[in-house]
């Protein structure tokens, strides 16, 4: 059996392969999809956002197309969600192609997705929403069944509490100030103690939450363990 998990994010995407033989895993494998960054000269802007006056004197910051010296506050705005817009445009054909290339390549027998949640923003939540659209029309061209799990419920088998506290009482508050996201990061250890010995090496932990709604779903209903 061939299993695909992936953790969707706007910004890395992480993705874990799995074969299986039985209850039995076979080998392991992860990476990450990282969409390159957005140029707003791709919709005809200047690189990067310039301060300009608008025809009142007052001062702004805003996309401009070159040799442009003013703007309106309603053109500034308009501009904002144009080249926000087609940045999300943008993401979404990226990691819809890498996504297709991953099921079409791998031919998995089942497809396991980390649940979306609200994320930073309504247009972040719109956008992720599209890439499980992406993915679920992927899926279902290939046949391979897609299950979703909420992180929540991916977490209960994993002891989070005692791992954290026995990361802090290891660490400085120095260096726990220096992981963007500690829960993450005692997780991603956690799962590379368990499943490294299969070839799994995750090098973000966008990976590690792929892994952990693997995790899940071969512990309580692969293995049967609930």
């Amino acid at each position: 059996m061939k299993l695909l998990a992936f953790d969707l994010s706007s910004s890395v995407i992480g993705v874990l392969a799995a074969q299986l033989e039985g209850e039995k895993i076979q080998k392991m494998r992860s990476c990450p999809i990282i969409p390159p960054k957005y140029d707003p000269s791709v919709s005809g802007f200047l690189k990067t956002k310039k301060k300009v006056s608008t025809p009142t004197g007052k001062k702004l910051t805003s996309y401009l197309y070159p040799e442009e010296t003013t703007i309106t506050k309603a053109e500034k705005e308009k501009r904002d969600r144009k080249v926000r817009a087609d940045k999300d445009l943008f993401l979404l054909d990226h990691i819809s192609k890498e996504q297709s290339h991953l099921i079409t390549n791998i031919n998995p027998d089942l497809i396991l997705v980390e649940k979306n949640a609200s994320f930073n923003g309504m247009l972040t939540t719109v956008l992720l929403a599209k890439v499980m659209g992406s993915l679920l029309g992927v899926a279902g061209a290939s046949g391979a069944p897609v299950q979703e799990y909420p992180v929540n419920q991916v977490r209960k088998i994993i002891p989070v509490n005692d791992l954290l506290r026995e990361f802090l009482k290891d660490h400085t508050e120095a260096e726990v100030q220096q992981i963007p996201d500690v829960t993450k990061r005692v997780i991603r250890y956690y799962l590379e103690d368990l499943y490294g010995i299969y070839g799994v090496q995750f090098q973000t932990d966008d990976e590690s939450d792929a892994c952990a709604v693997f995790h899940y779903w071969y512990e309580t209903e692969r293995k049967g363990n609930q």
